[in-house]
């Protein structure tokens, strides 16, 4: 064996969701949009529900890998062992057919990954 070296790493990463929070969202349309017709006043449109469970998403990542080199440099590979695990994770979804509104943020469960690569 020429050579051999072991690699890990550990950590957290977070994101925030930017198109939600936990307060209503609403927004004065521009032009012809924003003025009512029968009144002449002013509008507004709601961009996102409120979302009182809003938090950052976790992802928590551990990454092990080993790098070997045999018989002289004529034999060299790697294996990495990689796990992923997210919590408070967001993805847009109906809020169904009796509402005006397209999709919000929710929260779902978790995620898991985990994998090993050569």
């Amino acid at each position: 064996m020429n050579e051999l070296s072991l690699r890990a790493t550990y950590g957290y990463q977070g994101n925030v969701v930017e198109n939600t929070g936990p307060d209503l969202i609403a927004y004065i349309p521009s032009g012809a949009a924003g003025i009512s017709r029968p009144t002449g006043e002013y509008l507004l449109k709601i961009k996102s529900l409120p979302n009182p469970t809003l938090r950052w998403e976790k992802n928590r990542n551990i990454n092990l890998g080993v790098d070997f080199v045999f018989w002289k440099n004529k034999i060299s590979g790697s294996f990495e062992y990689y796990y992923e695990k997210g919590t408070d994770i967001k993805s847009g979804s109906s809020i169904g057919k009796w509402s005006c509104f397209n999709a919000d943020e929710w929260r779902l469960d978790g995620k898991l990954w985990m994998g090993i690569k050569s």
